[in-house]
């Protein structure tokens, strides 16, 4: 098959911006877009490939799944399989568990699938999940699967002619693009994980491999092209960010710019096309895949292993450094050999085959092992993953008379015998507070509904934004509604707890879209949202406790909080972020004194400055009895022990706030 040199450095392009972008260079923002160029670029190869091999009567599955399995295959298995081993020895039992999961899933090429479930607010950040850049991999895999088959009906059908093929063309790549554009607004994880969303992606390559020989571009027109193609994706990649809903309409400026930049080459060699082909560019262009396969591990692993936080210059350049020797050496060692070894496709196919079911039977393994805890202190045990460090099974999961469902978690007494009925509502933050609510409320005989969803302020009015979810401020002001309404058919409900990671949202709160999001402007719409609110609750209401947020520290503490634990992990020595109670009471200022006001307006209401209490003269509470409070650096754990969670308790003055007060009068 023709080998276009150009196309080799627009992988260079690709695989940089990726690389530099998960490497945290922020004058590229839009550096994941890389992976978009990459399906354009797969698109126009493989659909060149089997095109010219239809037309010489020479195309075959088995040999195109042979070629496949060569490329992929090696190099892949032996990273996650590298993976696996130092995971052994670095990471705590709930996230090798997890590690041992996604090794399974990469293996078997559904890792899309598998993070697009598994990379939500309360799983792993992406920087605790070495092997999540294999999504990617999984996509293209998936369309290697279904669109040689596909491309095969085509040919025998149309030989890539005619309206017919034009036609089924068009109707495949418009339904891809036009659900991307829908699915984004409203589920864009599944939008940007699943193949069906970014089929058109791979299609606008295979429409140009099947369609640029019927064009006669003159060599000035082409070379237009690819400008205008340069300069789409050069803006895509400095413009775009992480907070725009991707890919829908952002992703047709990377494409689109891959696009033209590939037609530009195949018409004309104009100074653009003769850069892309010159040395430098084609030799990242070659080792692009293993630099890609490389460069996300060592990344994770290092992060891990210091212990959180960003990188810096000179750890950014070294481990760019390593990923490229690692990548070559890779390349040279692994790639190439096992690629163009003598042996017969079937047995070729059979070998990757076996070696990919053998390392995602080690990752099963691993996972139903649960990632061997005995390899660590016990103490650990309860540190080792953010899923842990979340685990408490609510007590009462029951149908709720009004509201649709029967999984409504319910604290504190039966829901039925309950001498009061109540609400906790909020967001995570109120989540995290849920076992000491539960054993309060308990003993109180206080029944409380665990209302899930936004912090109580927002509505219709007062919106808050969220990256990547353009509707969240909707989703919100219906589920305040929503409670609402059933709040005022029933008249259940006299307690009311209001608890949200107030620090963070000011800057997220507007009334409408042509507002410029300030903090200022934010504490004024969050007391005024709180004061519409307490307007709105019904005199039935006749106790509303509003919990201030916890203290914040301004990295992850549990890799350093492990490693004071057991010393065997891999982890560098640290330090432990002392939560100075100047500092926090500082950053903490200016929302409690919003939420304070915002009681004042009303009778009923009781505020509970969380940060204050938990602090002293100097520090900030950290441990009780012993065991570290935190889950990360802004939640509390919800797994440690009732003695523990009695002391936290008791520091937060929580029984005396959901006590049954008197309704306050003049």
């Amino acid at each position: 098959m023709k080998h276009f040199t150009h196309i080799d450095g627009l992988r260079a392009i690709a695989v940089l911006a990726v690389v530099f972008n998960h490497l945290g260079i922020h004058w590229l923002p839009g550096g994941f877009v890389g992976v978009d160029i990459f399906f354009v670029i797969s698109g126009f190869v493989i659909t060149y490939g089997i095109k010219d091999r239809l037309a010489k009567g020479e195309f075959s599955l088995l040999d195109f799944y042979d070629r496949r399995v060569r490329r992929i295959f090696p190099a892949m298995l032996i990273i996650v399989g590298l993976s696996l081993i130092y995971g052994y020895f670095a990471l705590p039992s709930g996230d090798y568990a997890s590690l041992g999961n996604s090794a399974f899933s990469s293996a078997l090429f559904f890792a899309n699938v598998y993070f697009m479930h598994n990379t939500g607010y309360f799983d792993a950040s992406a920087h605790a999940m070495p092997l999540l850049h294999l999504w990617s991999l999984a996509v293209e895999e998936q369309f290697y699967i279904v669109w040689p088959i596909v491309a095969w009906l085509l040919w025998k059908m149309t030989e890539f002619k005619g309206i017919v093929f034009a036609s089924i063309l068009g109707i495949l790549l418009s339904t891809s693009l036009l659900a991307c554009l829908f699915v984004t607004l409203h589920e864009p994880k599944a939008a940007f994980f699943l193949p069906y969303y970014r089929a058109w992606e791979f299609l606008l390559g295979t429409a140009l491999a099947v369609g640029y020989s019927r064009l006669n571009l003159t060599g000035f027109l082409s070379a237009m092209l690819g400008v205008i193609g340069f300069f789409c994706m050069t803006y895509a990649l400095l413009f775009i960010t992480e907070d725009d809903a991707f890919p829908g309409i952002y992703a047709l400026l990377p494409v689109i710019g891959a696009l033209l930049l590939i037609a530009s080459g195949l018409y004309t060699n104009w100074w653009g096309v003769r850069f892309l082909s010159s040395a430098i560019p084609r030799f990242f262009g070659h080792i692009s895949y293993s630099l890609y396969l490389w460069h996300w591990p060592l990344i994770v692993f290092f992060i891990f292993y210091k212990g959180g936080g960003e990188l810096t210059r000179y750890e950014q350049g070294c481990i760019f450094i390593a990923s490229v020797v690692l990548a070559t050496l890779t390349m040279y060692l692994i790639e190439n050999p096992l690629r163009y070894m003598k042996m017969s496709a079937i047995r070729r196919v059979s070998i990757g085959i076996v070696a990919a079911g053998l390392v995602a039977l080690s990752g099963h393994i691993i996972n139903a092992q649960e990632g061997f805890p005995h390899r660590l202190s016990a103490n650990v045990r309860g540190l080792s993953s953010l899923k842990v460090m979340w685990d408490w099974p609510c007590s009462q999961t029951r149908a709720i008379e009004g509201l649709a469902g029967n999984e409504w978690c319910v604290l504190g007494a039966d829901w039925d015998k309950a001498s009061r009925k109540g609400v906790l509502w909020g967001d995570s933050h109120a989540e995290h507070f849920a076992p000491e609510i539960h054993e309060v409320a308990k003993q109180q005989n206080l029944s409380l509904l665990l209302w899930r969803a936004c912090p109580a302020y927002a509505s219709y009015d007062i919106k808050l934004f969220r990256s990547k979810m353009p509707e969240y401020y909707l989703k919100c002001a219906n589920s305040r509604k929503r409670l609402e309404e059933w709040i005022a058919e029933k008249k259940l409900i006299q307690t009311m707890v209001l608890a949200g990671a107030w620090r963070d949202q000011p800057e997220a709160i507007y009334k409408s879209d042509s507002d410029i999001r300030s903090r200022a402007y934010g504490l004024k719409l969050m007391k005024d949202g709180f004061v519409d609110l307490f307007k709105v609750l019904p005199a039935t209401i006749d106790h509303i406790v509003l919990l201030g947020d916890v203290p914040r520290f301004s990295n992850d503490p549990i890799p350093c909080a492990r490693r004071r634990i057991d010393a065997s992990l891999i982890q560098q020595s640290c330090d432990l972020d002392i939560l100075n109670s100047a500092e926090v009471i500082r950053r903490h200022a200016d929302t409690d004194a919003v939420l304070k006001a915002a009681a004042l307006t009303d009778k009923r209401v009781i505020f509970i400055p969380s940060a204050a209490r938990m602090c002293t003269d100097k520090n900030c509470l950290t441990y009780v009895k012993n065991e570290f409070l935190y889950r990360d650096s802004h939640h509390l754990r919800r797994n440690f022990s009732f003695v523990a969670r009695t002391a936290l308790i008791t520091k937060l003055g929580l029984t005396e706030a959901l006590a049954i007060q008197p309704v306050k009068t003049e």
